[in-house]
């Protein structure tokens, strides 16, 4: 069974939910559907983003349902739409514990969507299982977060480290002006300082339109590379801008920018792009076997593949993983020990490794060229 409610949909609901709670020891799939709880932006700027991942989820859920990979029982998902809000979001993780009684929640689409549902999550002990970010602010110990993702940190460095062949001595930086934004930029600050290169601010503010101050700072800069760790939305903006400009110098990003959408903005202004990829490329001629099965399912669910929804497909892999091998009722305080004791686990090519007190699963990073045509060379 899949639900996917609108946002309007979603908020209706949670009116009358706000009152009263539910303990999670008594949310238990002892009945034969275990019910697994989404929240992602379906629309508004983020729906391609957002639509995909849910495609994933969806594509290996149809799988271990007609595989009968947890026996008699089957998986439902109720996904709920924030349009890439983050009141939104965290109201839809109340409604999907206390309305839907849902036994986990999946793959809130970045760290600001993810924060509101943390305290719903620890009071009813339900694990939220891969965010899709890079975040460090999720990534503290203690909360009731299981990553399948390398963090942003990672991605930074492989992309610095690519650049240090080239001997540049400046790499302007464009990030976020909030708490997750300036982490990336003291992130890559820090790996380029090693690197004997020198990191030059350009800080964006969060749901602004891109300012002409923006691109002029990156113009003023001077550098030879840049590295953008914002949303598609403002790099694709950005790179239209750079490109009426004349911009030359060589362009990076990290993979929260969307691949799949950065692809369609390089060969809309012809700008090549050097991106991180936190799964193996889809369109790889050399796949893990995930990657081939998550691109046949996914293809049938919503007839495109891409890395978005391939990354969605092996998270929930995992997480049907880490419930199969509960023994007993599928409680939420059940997943969240099946997690912890997940240990090292080869999703088909992919290893994850859940091995305490890490609560991150990978630490894959694929370094991606996107050419001035949108093709994908790694």
């Amino acid at each position: 069974m899949f639900v996917i409610k609108s946002k309007f949909g979603a908020l209706v609901v949670a009116i009358g939910m706000l009152v009263g709670s539910c303990a999670a020891a008594t949310r238990s799939s002892a009945s034969p559907e275990i019910t697994i709880g989404m929240s992602a932006p379906l629309t508004g700027e983020n729906a391609v983003y957002g639509k995909a991942l849910v495609a994933g989820a969806r594509a290996y859920i149809q799988r271990a349902n007609d595989s009968r990979v947890l026996g008699t029982r089957t998986l439902a998902l109720v996904a709920l739409d924030d349009a890439n809000s983050r009141a939104t979001a965290g109201i839809n993780a109340r409604v999907l514990i206390e309305k839907h009684d849902v036994v986990a929640l999946f793959g809130f689409a970045s760290a600001t969507l993810t924060l509101d549902a943390i305290d719903i999550a620890k009071t009813t002990r339900t694990s939220i299982v891969a965010p899709f970010t890079g975040a460090e602010n999720v990534r503290k110990p203690g909360l009731p977060i299981y990553l399948l993702r390398a963090s942003y940190a990672q991605e930074i460095e492989k992309i610095c480290e690519a650049w240090a062949v080239f001997g540049f001595q400046t790499i302007s930086v464009v990030h976020y002006s909030d708490v997750v934004g300036n982490q990336n930029f003291e992130s890559a600050n820090r790996v380029l300082s090693n690197l004997k290169i020198k990191a030059i601010s350009v800080p964006v503010v969060r749901g602004d339109k891109l300012s002409k101050a923006t691109v002029n700072a990156v113009l003023n800069a001077r550098t030879p590379a840049m590295l953008n760790t914002t949303a598609v939305e403002h790099f694709g903006g950005l790179l239209r801008a750079l490109r009426q400009a004349g911009f030359s110098s060589m362009v990076s990003s990290v993979s929260f920018a969307n691949i799949d959408e950065v692809r369609e903005i390089a060969k809309e202004t012809k700008t090549g792009v050097f991106m991180t990829s936190v799964v193996p490329s889809p369109q790889s001629g050399m796949q893990p076997l995930v990657v081939t099965e998550c691109n046949e399912d996914v293809i049938k669910i919503s007839g495109a593949r891409s890395f978005s929804s391939v990354e969605a497909c092996i998270a929930m892999k995992v997480l049907v993983e880490a419930i199969r091998r509960i023994k007993g009722d599928v409680t939420p305080e059940a997943i969240g020990r099946s997690l912890s004791n997940l240990g090292k686990y080869d999703a088909g090519g992919f290893p994850i490794s859940f091995v305490p007190p890490s609560t991150q699963g990978s630490s894959y990073v694929g370094l991606q060229v996107i050419s001035k045509s949108g093709d994908v060379q790694n």
